[in-house]
């Protein structure tokens, strides 16, 4: 049932999105048990990830599997609906150099409570780039319209500066 249920779900994000824009996540198959423990067959689960860039088109597709979803007696499950900054470039870039600029001005302090004053940079490590927060849980709907709003979006990343310091 896993991969006509992908079959399904492929073709009905083809209405709604590039063939390039569905793609598969994983495969998972485990034994399935019966209410005495005995094993009763297998249970699988495709995963897939389906990136739609427009909000109204992200609606119908939403729609689109829930009615599929329905037509199918609860076979599919959609697991997670979140919004993205698709180009975070700029966002980032002031995200970094604000981040930069908060690290120096804490090693700036740091270094005058020690007696000191702040050398040059020694070192730069960047990482924790984030997106949206997810918008929906395990989203079970009849068939309805669902419309999908834009709004804010946190992006953020961190910053580990390691400067020298030079004792009065």
């Amino acid at each position: 049932g896993a991969e006509s249920a992908r079959a399904e779900v492929v073709a009905v994000a083809r209405e709604h999105v590039p063939a390039t824009a569905a793609g598969s996540t994983g495969l998972s198959v485990w034994p399935d048990h019966d209410r005495s423990g005995q094993q009763s067959g297998f249970r699988a689960r495709h995963g897939l990830r389906i990136v739609c860039a427009d909000l109204g088109s992200a609606g119908e597709l939403v729609a689109a599997l829930a009615a599929l979803d329905a037509a199918a007696a609860g076979r599919l499950e959609i697991e997670a609906v979140s919004l993205e900054v698709s180009d975070a470039t700029t966002a980032l870039d002031e995200a970094r150099g604000r981040a930069f600029a908060e690290a120096r001005r804490r090693a700036a302090q740091l270094a005058g409570l020690a007696g000191g004053v702040l050398g040059a940079v020694v070192h730069v490590v960047e990482g924790g780039a984030g997106g949206g927060a997810p918008v929906g849980r395990a989203l079970k709907a009849a068939a309805a319209e669902v419309a999908l709003e834009p709004g804010e979006s946190t992006v953020q990343t961190s910053v580990t500066v390691e400067f020298e310091l030079t004792l009065a």
